[in-house]
């Protein structure tokens, strides 16, 4: 276990369980350089002495990278004009400078500093594998220089000056509605 305190979560609803046996040596080789992990932060508990131990938060960010890595089926392309499931990985590369885990104070699950990335207990055992993945994207557009601006476009779930919880009954209400569909299927094509 890392040096700090930390209840590791069922991992095969983390998803860790089916990741873990895809994160390779020859993948972890390429992406120890290529997400810019600094060795000085990933030892002492955090992963560098058992890359493999999925208890350890080395394991799990590395899991959440191959995620990002390999979830497109045509992954090799990395076009801006695709889906996230195309770009993430290219932006994150593109963006992440220092990645480093540390334990935190419990206020934040990842903090962007300059040209740094610190992920912290949070994010390794708070959240699951795309979660995990989510927060790379998400600092790494703090990396990109985009603030939490909260200014959501009209139709998003957030967005027409709506308040967060309206908006989460919004979303609510929309997930309730989308088990309502007619036998026939979406607009009328047969199901």
């Amino acid at each position: 276990m890392a040096p700090c305190s930390a209840t590791v979560p069922d991992k095969d609803t983390s998803g860790d369980n089916l990741y873990e046996p895809l994160v390779t040596q020859e993948f972890i080789d390429w992406a120890w350089p290529t997400y810019k992990f600094v060795k000085d932060h990933w030892t002492n508990g955090f992963g560098w002495e058992d890359v493999g131990n999925t208890d350890l938060p080395l394991a799990r960010i590395l899991n959440s990278a191959w995620l990002l890595t390999y979830s497109a089926e045509d992954y090799l392309n990395e076009d801006y004009n695709g889906n996230a499931l195309h770009w993430a990985r290219r932006y994150v590369r593109e963006q992440v400078n220092q990645l480093w885990g540390a334990c935190g104070d419990g206020s934040a699950i990842a903090t962007t500093f300059g040209d740094r990335i610190e992920l912290y207990s949070g994010c390794f055992y708070k959240k699951d594998v795309p979660g995990r993945a989510e927060t790379l994207v998400h600092e790494a557009r703090h990396r990109g220089g985009k603030p939490h601006n909260a200014k959501f476009p009209a139709g998003s779930t957030f967005g027409a000056g709506r308040k967060r919880g309206q908006a989460a009954r919004a979303a609510a209400e929309a997930r309730a509605g989308a088990g309502r569909r007619s036998p026939a299927g979406p607009r009328g094509t047969a199901a």
